[in-house]
């Protein structure tokens, strides 16, 4: 399976601007964000195409600090062949709403700099965990931290992401249901070849908690490991374009992005 995905996006968040210089919405003034991506995955008898959305607005609190409202939704239609005839099943939706803080915690100097967020999902929908469950809308259903380290050293910068996201226990008609956390850490190195192209690589490490129902073990925790590499381009002034390929057990998936700043 091979999937493409076509993502565009204006005025990119921090974490994106890398290995740029992280970019902020100024002070007492609203930035926004829009990104889109498409998949199409084949399967046996079947195939779904997707497109997903996700909008952001972001407001700036002070130098370098700024807090945000995200919504994401997709589309989604999956062709299945049921005796020599196509059947098309549709599905259109807001999938989450969520609320956050970016900061840079500390600026790069000897030592690296430091980049902060926190989100909360206000209202997002769920995968169905029981038999018996529908996908339904869940609110306040999951915390999200992370940080980003990085380091000039032209014409390297690596760069150390890390993050923790934490879902709350929630009951369904008297059953608890304790979701699995997930942690990751992805190390990237970048390569700095000129003012205008940067070639970068590294890994990712996905590790989820177990899952419980009712105090006992539904899944068991598991680990990923992902790896990518890729290469940005910087367009002009405001438009800037990254390529990246990343390689699991799962399937290859090819990502473009086109960033306005």
């Amino acid at each position: 399976i091979f999937i493409f995905l076509l993502i565009l996006t204006c005025d990119s968040i921090a974490a994106v601007s890398l290995p740029f210089k992280p970019r902020f919405s100024d002070k007492w003034r609203l930035a926004s964000d829009l990104g889109i991506s498409y998949a199409s995955i084949p399967q046996f008898l079947s195939n779904r195409d997707m497109l997903t959305y996700n909008f952001t607005t972001r407001f700036g609190l002070a130098e370098n600090r700024e807090i945000f409202a995200r919504f994401n939704g997709f589309f989604s239609e999956i062709k299945n062949l049921v005796d020599n005839s196509v059947i098309a099943t549709r599905e259109t939706e807001v999938d989450n709403i969520s609320i956050g803080l970016n900061a840079q915690l500390k600026k790069e100097d000897m030592l690296p700099g430091i980049l902060g967020n926190v989100e909360l999902s206000l209202a997002g929908k769920i995968k169905p965990f029981l038999p018996f469950e529908d996908r339904r809308r869940i609110y306040f259903s999951k915390w999200s931290i992370g940080a980003t380290l990085f380091y000039t050293s032209d014409p390297l910068m690596p760069v150390i992401n890390i993050g923790y996201s934490f879902r709350p226990e929630r009951t369904n008609q008297n059953v608890a249901i304790d979701l699995s956390d997930l942690l990751y850490v992805q190390p990237l190195l970048y390569f700095i070849v000129n003012s205008e192209i940067t070639l970068y690589s590294g890994f990712s490490l996905n590790s989820w908690s177990n899952s419980y129902q009712n105090g006992q073990i539904q899944e068991m925790e598991k680990r990923e490991l992902i790896f990518h590499s890729g290469v940005n381009f910087i367009l002009n002034k405001e438009l800037s374009m990254f390529m990246r390929l990343d390689l699991s057990q799962a399937y290859p998936v090819l990502t473009v992005q086109l960033t306005r700043q």
